[in-house]
C-alpha cells in the first residue's frame, strides 16, 4: 500500500511539470460518458470497485479476468438527431493478462448546409469514431496495470481527421477494506492528419485521481475523483486580445459569480458520487459534477444541472443500465448499457 502511494505521488509531481488546458481541444466525444454506469456517477468512474467490460472507455486498470467474454452494448440520444454508443468486448488471455476492444462512435446525424449568404446549399453528415484496444495485468497484490490504445477517425462534411492516442492507470483494490484508488492519464496522443493541412490541434487529455470507500455495515459506496490534474486554473476567461471584441469584454477573466476564487479553482477538479449497493442484482446511484454545474448553468438558476442519478439491475444473466445525466438547462440526456457474457449461450 504504501509502495502504491509513493508511486502515485511520484507520477503526480511529474504531472504537475506539463500539461495544457484541452477547452479548445478537438475529439471533444473523448469526454462524454459511453456508457449508463459512467454517466450516474458524473463521467469519471475510474476508482469502481464492479465489473463491467464498459470501462474499457473509462480506466483499463478496471478490466478484469472475470469479465472474460463479456460484451456490452451502449446508446445515448444526445439531441435529436445526434447520438452516441459503443460495443465492447473481452477476453482473459491467464498470464499475459487481460484484452478488450470497444468501438466508440458520436453521430451527429445530417445537418443543413448554409453558405454566407444565408442560402441553401443542401445537407451534410458528420460523426467521429474511436477504436479502443485495452489491456490490464495484476503488478502486485491488489494492484493492477492497464493501458489502451486509441485510433479516433473524425469526419465534417468534407473535411476529415485522424489521430491517435492512448490511456494509462494504476489501481489498487482492496476488498477487506472496501478502498479503491485510481491513478489515470487520458487521450495523451496526437493529431496524424488534421482537419486542415498544418493547423494542428490538442486532443482532450486528461490526469485523473480518485479515491472510492465502502461502508462496512451499510450498502453505500462514496467516491471522488479529481480531473484535470494538469491544469489548476479551470476558471474561464476571454481569450480575444483584440478590443472592442464580439464580447464586448476585455482580454480578462469572464465568470465572477462564485464566492472565493481559490476555493472555486479547487471544486471544479472534482466529481462526487454515492452508490447504493444493497445487493448484488441491484444498485443506485447519484453524482455530482461541480466543473459542468459551474459552466454550464445560467447564473441566476442552476435546476439540476451538474446532477446525475442512474441504476441498475441484473435479470436472467443480463445486467440492464439506466442514467439521465444533466449537462444544462436545456435538458437531460438518457442512457442506456445492457452487458451479458457470450460464454455461456456457448457452453
Amino acid at each position: 500500500m504504501n509502495r502504491f502511494f509513493g508511486i502515485l505521488f511520484f507520477i503526480l509531481s511529474v504531472l504537475s511539470g506539463f500539461g495544457q488546458s484541452d477547452l479548445s481541444s478537438v475529439y471533444r466525444f473523448l469526454t462524454v460518458p459511453t456508457s449508463a454506469y459512467s454517466a450516474s456517477l458524473g463521467g469519471a468512474p475510474i476508482v469502481s470497485a464492479d465489473s463491467s467490460i464498459n470501462f474499457i472507455a473509462d480506466n483499463p486498470a478496471l478490466l478484469k479476468p472475470k469479465l472474460d467474454q463479456q460484451v456490452g452494448l451502449n446508446f445515448t440520444n444526445l439531441h435529436p438527431g445526434v447520438n452516441m454508443g459503443m460495443i465492447a468486448w473481452g477476453y482473459d488471455l491467464k498470464e499475459l493478462g487481460f484484452v478488450g476492444a470497444g468501438l466508440q462512435y458520436m453521430n451527429y446525424g445530417e445537418m443543413d448546409r448554409i453558405d454566407q449568404f444565408g442560402n441553401d446549399m443542401g445537407t451534410f453528415n458528420g460523426g467521429d469514431y474511436a477504436l479502443i484496444i485495452g489491456w490490464s495485468q495484476p503488478l502486485m497484490k491488489n494492484l493492477r496495470l492497464g493501458a489502451s490504445v486509441k485510433g479516433i477517425y473524425s469526419k465534417i462534411d468534407r473535411y476529415d481527421a485522424l489521430a491517435a492516442a492512448f490511456d494509462a492507470a494504476l489501481t489498487y483494490h482492496n476488498p477487506d477494506l472496501q478502498l479503491t484508488v485510481s491513478l489515470m492519464a487520458k487521450n495523451i496522443g496526437t493529431q496524424i492528419e488534421p482537419y486542415v493541412e498544418g493547423e494542428d490541434e490538442p486532443l482532450p487529455q486528461d490526469y485523473q485521481f480518485g479515491v472510492a470507500k465502502g461502508l462496512e455495515h451499510a450498502p453505500f459506496r462514496f467516491s471522488v475523483v479529481a480531473h484535470h490534474l494538469h491544469d489548476f486554473d479551470l476558471l474561464l476567461t476571454n481569450n480575444n486580445t483584440v478590443t472592442p471584441n464580439n464580447t464586448n469584454l476585455p482580454p480578462e477573466e469572464i465568470e465572477t459569480d462564485y464566492i472565493r476564487k481559490d476555493a472555486e479553482k479547487i471544486m471544479r477538479h472534482l466529481i462526487f458520487a454515492l452508490e447504493f449497493i444493497p445487493s448484488k442484482r441491484i444498485s443506485a446511484r447519484v453524482g455530482y459534477n461541480y466543473y459542468r454545474r459551474s459552466t454550464m448553468k445560467m447564473i441566476d438558476k442552476g435546476g439540476m444541472v451538474g446532477f446525475s442519478l442512474g441504476a441498475s439491475v441484473l435479470i436472467k444473466g443480463f445486467h440492464i443500465e439506466y442514467a439521465r445525466a444533466s449537462y444544462h438547462l436545456a435538458g437531460a440526456t438518457n442512457h442506456i448499457s445492457v452487458r451479458t457474457n457470450l460464454g455461456r449461450f456457448f457452453e
